[in-house]
């Protein structure tokens, strides 16, 4: 999945607060755009580093 289908995955699947009221979104944004600067094995285990809760199985089919 893309960087805004695996953003919307989180949304859909935790307690991401939407409004401006925390750091939670600018954060996630952060994460996934740092991301997007890696490219294979690299980007999915910044990805497990930064999410340890994710199921691998989600994690895997990340690619953007």
């Amino acid at each position: 999945m893309d960087k805004d289908e695996f953003r919307q995955w989180i949304y859909d699947n935790y307690n991401v607060p939407g409004n401006n009221c925390t750091l939670a979104p600018a954060m996630l944004d952060g994460i996934l755009d740092y991301a997007e600067n890696m490219e294979g094995e690299e980007q999915y285990h910044f990805l497990c580093e930064m999410f340890p809760s994710l199921p691998e199985s989600v994690l895997r089919r990340v690619s953007y």
